[in-house]
């Protein structure tokens, strides 16, 4: 027995007319017919009434066409599981990131852009700072790795960017400095620092506070995750900092201050290993760069106002 004896039998059934089954199946009606009897010599049982008039089920061939129906159904949702699979519209992705991603909204943001554009791939997070997450993607544990400081993953990488968020200096809001509008370097002479994040953020915090004051920090606390590095600040241990994205977060008692002369951001960028050639992660960048994209076009529009704003002024 093939499939093809069950799609014969099933339009048969359907149609109770073996001249029109024949014309949907394109076929001539007798090789239909003959079919048929294949069938039923090997079920050993007669599946339909033929007379000169009509053609119906017997009660074991309504059995029959229940049965056959569903294994042409599984076998036709089978085949377009797999096309979906080999396609990159199923499937999983294992995606890393810093905690700075999805605090700051730009994950979550990208996440629903991406659900949109492709419904049945499965997301799966996994929170890890730098290294980890690196690691992870060049031992194939991970698809992508969402990582700050892009430029220290290998050559086996490529990275692309996601966003760039410019540092500003948090610290409680019932901090002296918190009545500046902008803080200059000697306003952070003598002060206590907190360092965040991982190795990499820690690095590039501490050269950045060295080349203001002009001599090494005073460095009191090193804070591993967003929340813990806010919740110090509101607690009032230092000063710290931050990528702008962490207002987002909006912890009571912390603000923010932009800092006089720094213009160096903080990049956050989505990387993947060069040659990996999996359909989902195709998907992924394809929606990242649609994503940018779109992100870009609103920058502009914000920046320029609505037209009916533009009349308004």
């Amino acid at each position: 027995m093939e499939l093809r004896h069950l799609k014969y039998f099933v339009t048969v059934a359907e149609l109770l007319h073996f001249g029109r089954a024949a014309d949907r199946l394109h076929i001539v009606q007798s090789a239909l017919s003959r079919q048929i009897q294949d069938l039923e010599s090997e079920l050993q049982t007669q599946l339909l009434i033929r007379d000169s008039r009509n053609v119906r089920l017997t009660e074991v061939g309504a059995v029959f066409y229940e049965e056959a129906k569903a294994i042409l159904s599984k076998r036709d949702r089978a085949i377009q599981l797999v096309r979906s699979l080999a396609q990159g519209y199923r499937g999983r992705l294992k995606i890393g990131f810093v905690g700075m991603a999805g605090a700051s909204g730009v994950l979550p943001s990208f996440l629903t852009f991406f659900r949109a554009r492709h419904p049945q791939l499965l997301i799966e997070l996994m929170e890890a700072e730098n290294h980890t997450q690196l690691r992870r993607l060049e031992e194939g544990e991970l698809d992508v790795a969402i990582v700050t400081f892009p430029d220290n993953a290998s050559n086996m990488t490529e990275c692309h960017p996601l966003q760039a968020s410019r540092w500003v200096m948090g610290m409680s809001a019932d901090d002296p400095l918190s009545a500046h509008r902008e803080l200059t370097a000697p306003l952070l002479q003598d002060r206590d620092f907190i360092l965040y994040g991982n190795p990499d953020a820690e690095s590039a915090q501490r050269a950045l506070i060295a080349s203001l004051l002009g001599a090494e920090p005073h460095i009191v606390n090193y804070a591993n995750s967003t929340l813990s590095t806010l919740t110090l600040l509101a607690a009032g241990y230092g000063i710290a900092l931050v990528p702008e994205s962490m207002r987002q977060v909006g912890v009571p008692g912390v603000i923010f201050r932009p800092l006089c002369g720094l213009t160096q951001t903080v990049d956050v960028s989505a990387c993947v290993l060069r040659n990996n050639t999996s359909p989902q992660v195709a998907h992924f960048l394809s929606a990242l760069t649609a994503f940018r994209a779109a992100a870009a076009d609103l920058s502009v529009m914000a920046e320029n106002g609505s037209p009916d704003t533009r009349e308004s002024k």
